[in-house]
């Protein structure tokens, strides 16, 4: 019985270990499907999108609680305010003053709550898409800019749902 307990109590040392010695960025794959990913690192953070099985993601860090930063998946984006853009040519703008902020969107809703980067005055960024609303007061205060996520924002995967070793 001793030996199985020490054999136990050793393996999650070597557990431990490994995952202390993981080298970020590292490529992984969804071991489960339709696996969701959100804006902040646990289930009270919002839903941005769905993960199938198999799926590659780039993980940056993990977190306490079990929670993985991920780069965002292709087609994610973020939400600037119109107000703090100048518009450019080739679907580009230039952020017009300091701290602006950079919220994370969703494919699930127009919700956009969770700011995790603030843009810089002259940062460039990547527009996708405007949001006008209806009315006569539509100017570019009013509009809301969908931006390529900016540098240094995540998404966030939860740590069992993720392996470094998976094959289909």
């Amino acid at each position: 019985m001793r030996w199985l307990i020490a054999a136990f109590l050793g393996s999650i040392v070597v557990t431990s270990v490994a995952q202390a010695e993981q080298t970020f960025p590292y490529k992984a794959y969804v071991a489960s499907d339709e696996v969701y990913v959100r804006s902040g690192p646990g289930e009270n953070y919002y839903p941005t999108d769905k993960l199938k099985e198999g799926q590659e993601v780039e993980i940056y860090r993990h977190d306490p609680g079990g929670w993985y930063a991920v780069r965002p998946p292709a087609d994610s984006f973020s939400w600037v305010s119109g107000r703090y853009l100048q518009l450019d040519k080739d679907n580009l703008a230039t952020v017009t003053e300091d701290g602006v902020a950079a919220r994370v969107g969703s494919r699930f809703s127009n919700i956009r709550d969770v700011i995790q980067v603030r843009l810089q005055r002259g940062e460039v960024v990547e527009v996708l898409d405007a949001k006008r609303p209806d009315g006569l007061n539509a100017g570019p205060a009013n509009t809301w800019y969908k931006i390529a996520p900016p540098s240094g924002e995540f998404r966030w995967v939860y740590g069992r749902f993720v392996a470094s070793d998976y094959s289909p």
